[in-house]
């Protein structure tokens, strides 16, 4: 029993009195209080169900349950539910790597087309999206904060949460931080120098703004525009103008300017003045400067015209006046429409109405105006209001025929000048070697309207004609590089220059100018020359720095010495001229619509050795920035995969860089057994994997499995001889091709050396052409091309149709035709395969050193004649030695071994008797870029000088040959 508060002992209530009171305390509470509506987002996907094991959260996509109550279970485990169902239409398994399909749009930004694609939910991807269309469409921030937007969002993508405008602004700066960390790393990697545009002006709150605008060509021969600042500036002095540009460059990183272009105003000669001095100063400067100041030609030309039609005549008055009567209403302006109709006048053009400081829209008024003249004419006579009201303003009165022939002659005359401006400042293509030939035309057609009978047109002539001189007239004030770089154009070249310099100027300043452009021509490759030089010196002199023994200052002189003694031999005793002659005396290219001048440099510069003239135009050499990184992700093709040199680089592909995508091996195989068995015993099986294996260990097979996929096929037929689906598939999965098949056998069959060292590359180029993905095809020449020259051997490609012994006319369909030919005549005499092969190795003009080597090694020789002082493979010293004691028994016939050696001796006197030297200018050139750039210097090295060669040939390569030989 217990005791209440007033001491009176509680009675105790019967079971139904309790039941009762319990009933009436749940109707009371359930009054009061109303079920609470779900707020996890959660329940959209699922429905709750009280079942007699206790509620129960049903999916609604693919029925599966799960308990939830609301105070033992939470909803941690229907979002993970969520995640991974398999019939949620929003929702891709991680484990099946798939991926929405669906149509994108025919209107890519790209500039793409329609077509399948797939979609994943990504809110990052969204948000960043986002601030590109923010960005781009130029919308406010909070923009993303409006009802219909949101709306339309959670129609589009229900699971992604719209941001606020101040994420979104967030979002938009820091998409302008990666967009300059990315555009400051292609700049630092560039190899050509920059040029830069600027201009200032002041806005209506009295803000003076300046634009700074960075154009460049890239290591992959595309020309780009950026706005590398766009900033408010105290004032438009000149000092203040140069003092913005320095600290843009010095935030970019960029030293290495060209030019830089600006309008006529005098503060901008102090801003280049101040310029000069600080790229001086970084000993960045061309010839100190020289050519740093370019004048707009756009803006030259607008001063030039606009100083002609300060007086213009009065046709272009009435003309003008005509045009803003009828635009003062729309009840005139639909009148004059429908003359237009009337009239059966097919023209888009409407009627515009000019500023008269400003000459183009004058131009295009008058453009306008001309074609509509037959609905003017009917005009006037259905308005009465017209004539009058045009005779009354300024007693100017209505346009007639001849005013009409005035403006049409003024307005062809305007063209010239119009055209001009627009195709001089295009800045999506390479516009510099344009300008001289719009020069050219406007001087020549000024030139005809002086000595027109117009006087008119002849007094507005004379006036630009004046204005052009002072610009364009005084040799010493024309930026040469105008001239220099139609001279880089190989359609026209010097002598082109100096013709069209002696028809526009006359004889004693055409005959100033084109001495100045041939001093600045030789001045410019001179420059280039020796900084390339420089370059060589300085990476020479670093380069021991990284060593373990520095070298001492008089070691250093030694060495930059030795380094410009071997370049000076090297021009000595090769071609005596220069680059640059050697590219003017080449015939020019055909003068085509659609010639690309970049194009004809990226594809034709290894026909040359111009390095200098190369360095002058754009770049030197191509660069993917990292190699581990331009090989991840990448498909790629190697030809000739059971050679020593392909398998060295497989294995080094897959040790350095495991995340590449796909391997493709060609080698030649009967059969797919035949296949898999010359993959695993000449190229897997080798101990040059021993690395990789151990590195994978029991997964090696798997990863091999996974990255190679090896094709049956032949170099020496079209299409490698693969089948039409190996074809189609291979053509949209490769990235990177290298071809390494060769035969390096000097006594192989001539019909198949031919048709693997010489038509093999062709196809291989062929069929990489025919690569929807292609960006790289490497062609590894083991073909030996020295031919019988002695002294400085320079790297210098071969004419096509050029020998070795230099006389050109090699016909390979010749050599084709002979092959066939032969090989025809043989089967025809039952010839037996033996003979074949015997006489189609007779045919042959070339055998590989190899054949030497074995017959040393393996007794058939005991010496070889020879000159002890030229360079030989030391692997025929070891064969010599080695084979020596078995030479009596093996000797069976003396007088047939006899006629071998002789046959041999007369075979290999080039090689034996080898007086040459190779100039590795190129490499050494492509060792200091990649050591400035940072390429995996350590993975990929090929400086021979940090080899230690004696280590290396007497622990592996001597060894090596012991092994494989005997």
């Amino acid at each position: 029993m217990t005791t209440n508060v007033g001491g009176v002992p509680d009675q105790p209530q019967s079971e139904h009195e309790t039941d009762q009171v319990s009933q009436n305390q749940k109707k009371e509470q359930g009054a009061k209080r109303k079920r609470m509506k779900e707020r996890s987002e959660v329940w959209e996907h699922f429905d709750k169900e009280d079942l007699p094991s206790g509620m129960q959260a049903i999916c609604k996509y693919c029925g599966m349950s799960y308990k939830c109550g609301a105070k033992k279970n939470g909803t941690s485990v229907l979002w993970a539910h969520i995640s991974r169902c398999r019939k949620y239409p929003f929702n891709t398994p991680k484990d099946s790597k798939q991926s929405l399909l669906s149509f994108k749009s025919a209107k890519e930004p790209s500039g793409g087309t329609s077509g399948l694609t797939y979609h994943k939910f990504d809110a990052g991807s969204i948000r960043k999206a986002l601030s590109f269309m923010v960005i781009v469409d130029e919308l406010p921030f909070k923009f993303v904060e409006g009802i219909g937007f949101r709306h339309f969002c959670g129609v589009i993508e229900p699971r992604f949460n719209v941001p606020s405008r101040i994420t979104v602004a967030k979002d938009c700066f820091e998409t302008y931080l990666t967009e300059k960390r990315k555009l400051k790393n292609v700049l630092k990697r560039c190899n050509s120098r920059v040029s830069l545009t600027t201009d200032t002006w002041t806005s209506i709150q009295q803000i003076n703004y300046m634009c700074l605008t960075v154009h460049f060509i890239d290591n992959n021969w595309k020309l780009h525009k950026r706005i590398l600042n766009f900033c408010p500036i105290s004032s438009h002095k000149g000092d203040d103008i140069g003092k913005e540009i320095e600290k843009c460059l010095l935030d970019w990183g960029l030293e290495n300017v060209m030019c830089i272009t600006v309008d006529n105003a005098s503060s901008n000669d102090t801003a280049i003045g101040y310029m000069r001095r600080k790229i001086n100063g970084w000993k960045t400067g061309v010839l100190k400067g020289r050519f740093l100041h370019m004048r707009c030609v756009a803006h030259i030309v607008n001063l030039v015209v606009s100083d002609g039609l300060k007086t213009v005549n009065e046709s272009v008055q009435r003309v003008r006046h005509a045009v803003r009567f009828i635009k003062q209403s729309p009840a005139r302006l639909q009148r004059f429409k429908k003359c237009v109709l009337d009239e059966k006048i097919n023209t888009k053009k409407g009627l515009c109405l000019d500023v008269p400081t400003r000459w183009n829209s004058t131009y295009l008024m008058l453009n306008a105006a001309i074609e509509l003249q037959d609905a003017f004419e009917r005009y006037s006579g259905e308005d009465p209001h017209y004539v009058v009201d045009l005779n009354e303003r300024d007693g100017k009165g209505s346009p007639d025929s001849d005013d009409w022939n005035n403006v049409r002659r003024l307005s062809e005359f305007l063209q010239a000048f119009y055209d001009l401006t627009l195709h001089v400042s295009g800045s999506l293509y390479v516009s510099l070697n344009l300008f001289f030939h719009e020069l050219v035309s406007v001087a020549v057609l000024m030139k005809d309207l002086v000595s027109s009978d117009d006087v008119d047109m002849c007094l507005m002539a004379c006036r630009m004609k004046e204005k052009y001189e002072k610009y364009w007239g005084d040799p010493e004030k024309i930026n040469l590089l105008i001239f220099i770089a139609i001279v880089l154009d190989p359609r026209y070249k010097l002598d082109y220059v100096e013709w069209m310099i002696t028809e526009i100027y006359d004889p004693i300043v055409a005959s100033k100018l084109v001495d100045n452009v041939k001093v600045a021509l030789n001045a410019l490759y001179e420059e280039y020359r020796v900084s390339s030089s420089n370059d060589v010196n300085r990476e020479e002199v670093s380069s021991s720095k990284d060593g373990k023994t520095p070298l001492s200052p008089k070691h250093k002189k030694i060495e930059v010495l030795k380094s410009k003694y071997k370049k000076h031999k090297c021009e000595r005793d090769g071609d005596a001229k220069i680059e640059l002659d050697k590219y003017l005396e080449e015939d020019t290219a055909e003068d085509i619509d659609e010639f690309d001048i970049l194009s004809w440099w990226k594809f034709n510069c290894s026909s040359f050795n111009f390095s200098t003239l190369l360095l002058i135009f754009v770049t030197l050499i191509m660069d993917f920035g990292s190699i581990t990184e331009c090989l991840a992700n990448k498909t790629i093709l190697i030809t000739g995969a059971t050679g020593f040199i392909a398998k060295i680089l497989l294995e080094k592909i897959l040790r350095v860089q495991p995340n590449l995508n796909k391997l493709y091996l060609l080698i030649r195989a009967s059969d797919a057994q035949a296949l898999k068995a010359r993959v695993q015993d000449e190229v897997l099986g080798k101990e040059l994997f021993k690395v990789l294996r151990e590195k994978w260990g029991s997964s090696f097979e798997s990863f091999v499995s996974e990255k190679i996929s090896a094709v049956a096929g032949d170099t020496s037929y079209e299409n490698l001889g693969l089948t039409d689906d190996q074809v189609k598939e291979m053509y949209d999965d490769i990235d990177i091709v290298i071809n390494v098949a060769a035969t390096t056998r000097f006594d192989e069959r001539y019909d198949i050396a031919l048709g693997v060292n010489t038509l093999g590359p062709k196809h291989v180029i062929n069929f990489a052409k025919n690569c929807t993905n292609i960006k790289l095809l490497i062609h590894v020449s083991t073909a030996y091309v020295c031919g019988e020259k002695a002294g400085i051997i320079s790297e210098k490609a071969h004419v096509m149709g050029e020998a070795l012994n230099g006389m050109v006319g090699l016909d390979i369909e010749n050599e084709k035709k002979i092959v066939a030919e032969t090989l025809s005549n043989l089967k025809a005499n039952d010839v037996p395969e033996k003979a074949i092969r015997q006489t189609m190795k007779n045919l042959g003009s070339q055998r590989t050193i190899d054949s030497i080597a074995v017959m040393y090694g393996k007794g058939y020789l005991s010496l070889f004649s020879g000159d002890g002082s030229s360079v030989l493979d030391l692997a025929l010293i070891l064969a010599s030695r080695m084979g020596g004691s078995s030479l009596q028994r093996n000797l069976l016939n003396f007088d047939k071994e006899l006629k071998i050696a002789m046959r041999l001796v007369e075979l290999y006197k080039p090689y034996v008797f080898f007086k040459g030297i190779f100039a590795d200018t190129n490499t050494e050139k492509l060792l200091i870029t990649a050591r400035k750039n940072g390429l995996d210097e350590e993975a990929f090295n090929f400086d021979p000088l940090s080899v230690n060669w004696k280590d290396y040939f007497f622990n592996i390569h001597l060894p090596s040959i012991v092994k494989s030989l005997f």
